[in-house]
């Protein structure tokens, strides 16, 4: 069995979740939107990532700080979309299956959010309204 990392695993659950998929489809990017993107949508991408350690070595346990944002060129349509997203992740605890493959999400807590902005990406004077969330995703991983 491969092993499922935990971006792959937030994208998962925000693809698995009626409300979040309904609104953006399959419009769930690493990092980077692609150029010229129907909105809504979302990117995320693992800011940090800290591994527990015990007197022994490691715990086998880790915490991601994972980065979701949206945007859309509706302010109403982005503020749904932010929330769709906060409830789909926020308190969230479950094995995310990739494929044929699993990743156990031990707990996902919101660390805090925010509005941002981003430039238009068609030249244009549009706006691009967005916001950016910080969540915490604590998860076992493999012991060396």
């Amino acid at each position: 069995m491969a092993f499922v990392g935990v971006e792959r695993a937030v994208r998962q659950i925000l693809q698995d979740d009626a409300d979040v998929f309904a609104l953006v489809g399959a419009r769930v990017n690493p990092a980077k939107a692609e150029q010229g993107p129907a909105t809504p949508y979302v990117v995320y991408q693992m800011i940090a990532n800290e591994h527990h350690e015990m007197f022994g070595g490691s715990a086998g346990l880790a915490n991601a700080l994972i980065q979701i944002s949206g945007f859309s060129t509706s302010k109403s349509e982005v503020l749904d979309l932010r929330e769709k997203v906060r409830l789909a992740l926020q308190g969230q605890t479950s094995v995310v299956t990739v494929g044929a493959d699993t990743f156990d999400v031990r707990s996902i807590h919101l660390e805090g959010d925010r509005d941002i902005d981003d430039d238009p990406r068609d030249g244009s004077d549009a706006a691009i309204y967005g916001w950016a969330m910080d969540f915490r995703v604590g998860y076992p991983e493999p012991v060396p």
